[in-house]
């Protein structure tokens, strides 16, 4: 009788797959993918930053353009996020993150779709780029020639408008579609993370997840620095062409295609996560009602004192509707929500004053550091010289090792003094 209940009971315990189960599947293996996520997630905006004077140049749109792309990530996240985190109550919460690393992926890689198109740069694409003053417009918006020009220069010139417009299309939807992905995967990810971890070992968590992710900017930026050193078509360099020269056009493309793949890979050891880990599902189980489970359970050792009186075969049968009219109990427990209670919500958080200044001093820092972060790398190569290459790595070599030193010594400082409210938001102050 005591294997029939532990059949009924515990299924998941049974057999070798439940042992790799609870190997592979634990709260520290989700830790390190959610951090691999977030390293991937911010190498693609180091890998996008530091090819956007590449792409400039093969594409012909100007700086504005590219500050216009960087930011449709953006405006897909504030059209979804709302949505995404109100019905994320109910929500199994992996599996939507599954979802979101698939959505990233295939947006990533769409990025370096416009060199599937067209192709790596011809040699008067390459003479072109280096003579980007002639691409500069009259106040009337039309397109300036030289006399040395033929007319047949200058229609090709007019025919890369076409060119433009997919390239920089390809790129906004792109990033528009791995806002919307990053936005399911981050929203879900530390809820879920803090549902599972007990307080006192959450910083550590955070610690080391944040830290990691911080990895990724420097990564980026050297997966960039290697893609650029070859040329646009590995094998194919034009004779006499080194990554010196202004027309030089770099394997923007590669970058994308790696940190796209990698994502696409995250997602399927993330669809198998359950949608909460047992031990903490048990510590709920404690903290319910005495007329929820606690009933229940008095009904189950009311089963078992009829299966000891050698009635088996009803004790089986009343296990299993008690067990269905639990699952049915636990289904129906589950909040209907209701867009009708949204502004509601929505109310509430906008006017707690402790979430709208956490998000002001979010966003006035935003403000400070998006446009040095956007165009660091092509400034260095305008005003120093440098090849999109070197650039890259340089950008990804400064700066970093302090903000990993001050997300782990937090994260330590937290869990060992464990510091108040207040005492947490002065050492916030002052840092």
């Amino acid at each position: 009788m005591r294997d029939v209940m532990k059949l009924r009971s515990n299924p998941d315990e049974i057999g070798i797959g439940a042992k790799l189960k609870k190997m592979f599947f634990s709260i520290y293996s989700y830790s390190i993918i959610y951090a691999l996520f977030g390293v991937l997630s911010l190498s693609y905006h180091a890998c996008f930053n530091s090819s956007l004077s590449t792409l400039e140049k093969r594409y012909h749109f100007s700086s504005s353009t590219g500050g216009l792309i960087m930011i449709t990530d953006n405006i897909a996240t504030v059209l979804t996020n709302l949505f995404i985190g109100y019905y994320g109550k109910t929500a199994h919460k992996p599996r939507w993150m599954a979802i979101g690393c698939v959505v990233t992926g295939l947006s990533v890689m769409i990025t370096s779709l416009p060199y599937f198109i067209y192709g790596p740069a011809q040699e008067s694409d390459l003479e072109l780029a280096g003579n980007m003053t002639l691409l500069s417009k009259s106040k009337n918006g039309d397109q300036m020639c030289l006399s040395s020009f033929q007319k047949e220069d200058c229609s090709q010139m007019g025919a890369t408008k076409l060119m433009t417009a997919v390239a920089v299309s390809c790129f906004a939807i792109s990033n528009f579609f791995r806002g919307f992905g990053t936005s399911i995967y981050f929203t879900y990810g530390t809820p879920y993370l803090d549902d599972n971890v007990s307080k006192a070992k959450m910083p550590s968590f955070f610690a080391f997840i944040f830290a990691g992710r911080i990895l990724g900017a420097p990564i980026g930026f050297y997966l960039s620095s290697v893609a650029l050193k070859y040329y646009e078509n590995p094998f194919g360099r034009p004779a006499g062409l080194v990554d010196t020269d202004p027309r030089w056009i770099g394997a923007w493309w590669i970058g994308f295609l790696v940190s796209g793949t990698l994502m696409l890979l995250l997602a399927i050891p993330l669809a198998f996560f359950p949608r909460e880990f047992k031990k903490n599902l048990n510590k709920k189980e404690q903290e319910l009602p005495i007329n929820g489970d606690q009933a229940n359970h008095s009904e189950g050792v009311q089963l078992v004192e009829r299966g000891k009186g050698g009635d088996i075969a009803a004790f089986e049968g009343d296990l299993e509707i008690q067990t269905t009219n639990n699952s049915v109990a636990k289904e129906q427990k589950k909040p209907d929500l209701s867009l009708s209670e949204m502004p509601a919500e929505i109310i509430a958080i906008i006017t707690n004053p402790i979430i709208i200044c956490q998000m002001m001093g979010n966003l006035f820092r935003g403000i400070g550091i998006i446009g040095y972060f956007v165009f660091q790398t092509k400034y260095l190569e305008a005003q120093f010289r440098q090849s999109a290459s070197k650039a890259s790595l340089v950008s990804g070599t400064t700066g970093f090792l302090a903000k990993i030193f001050g997300v782990l010594f937090g994260g330590v400082l937290i869990s060992v003094c464990r510091p108040g409210p207040r005492a947490l938001h002065n050492l916030y102050i002052l840092c």
